[in-house]
């Protein structure tokens, strides 16, 4: 097992809560960074691994957050510990702040970086004041909480972007940390466009990543209950959070598009992401965040 480089704690997540995670073999860690498409992966995989889904089984129970800061590190690794079934982990954390097991499987979700802003922008805006202020009060000193939703969207990408990810982590050394991953056998990237065009071959692809069969029946089965409509319909269930989170729960699933972002962004700022991409990342992981992997293949020189 690979040890963590680097450590990442703030107003959020602390990932020192993985410190002495006593891993199972058969694992599956699902990451990203926010915004990205990571509860969509979630419900996909549980779906396969559970075969089927009941609306009354709450996501973030059953494929828990592990460092997620306003949980305590005990209440996480007892509900994990107590779980008979094969786990599906989530995390956010970059790959360098994770420990890497030979026998655990890992899937990346990623997502184009405007997409992910606006994403960002309409999860703040969703977020109730008493979640501002119990933030502030329990987790202010570690990091960045801002006091109120952002007044718009331009203002909460521009400082996104020139903020490396505010008000949450950073974003590029995420996508980096992961991408430099891409080859190893334990580790599937995944696209949020790919699964929005391609759904079908999305889960047949994560399924044969995970080592499980999968027939026509089970097939339809798996899509019907990770269809956009299905888990909006099923939000409070899915996902049940803290109390007093959301204004509106079921806007935790916004639109399910792509494009919002870049569409709500003139010329000028859209050359200044892309160039901030290329030159953060390097072309072809620039170009794969824009894009995803079309046509398919697992490979990525």
């Amino acid at each position: 097992m690979t040890r963590c480089s680097s450590r990442v704690v703030n107003a959020h997540i602390d990932s020192t809560y993985w410190d002495g995670f006593v891993f199972r073999d058969d694992d599956v860690v699902i990451a990203s960074w926010a915004k990205s498409g990571c509860t969509w992966v979630q419900q996909i995989a549980l779906a396969l691994v559970l075969r089927g889904m009941s609306p009354d089984l709450k996501l973030d129970d059953t494929s828990v957050w592990v460092e997620f800061a306003l949980r305590s590190k005990e209440m996480m690794l007892a509900r994990l510990e107590a779980q008979m079934h094969r786990r599906i982990l989530k995390t956010h954390l970059p790959a360098d702040a994770l420990p890497q097991h030979d026998d655990v499987k890992y899937i990346y979700v990623a997502r184009d970086g405007p997409d992910v802003a606006w994403s960002l922008y309409r999860h703040l805006a969703n977020l109730s004041p008493d979640w501002y202020e119990m933030l502030r009060e329990h987790r202010g000193k570690f990091g960045p909480v801002p006091s109120e939703a952002p007044a718009s969207f331009e203002e909460c990408y521009r400082r996104w972007l020139h903020e490396d990810g505010y008000p949450f982590w950073p974003f590029w050394g995420n996508v980096r940390s992961w991408w430099k991953l891409r080859q190893q056998s334990n580790v599937l990237l995944v696209h949020f466009n790919e699964l929005k065009k391609e759904p079908e071959h999305s889960v047949r692809r994560i399924s044969e990543f995970l080592n499980l069969g999968i027939d026509e029946e089970r097939l339809q089965r798996v899509l019907s209950v990770s269809d956009f409509e299905y888990m909006k319909r099923y939000t409070g269930r899915l996902v049940s959070g803290e109390v007093g989170v959301f204004k509106n729960p079921s806007a935790f699933f916004s639109s399910g598009t792509t494009g919002q972002g870049r569409s709500r962004l003139d010329a000028e700022a859209l050359q200044e992401f892309d160039a901030k991409a290329e030159a953060e990342l390097g072309k072809q992981c620039a170009s794969w965040l824009r894009c995803g992997e079309l046509p398919h293949n697992r490979g990525y020189a």
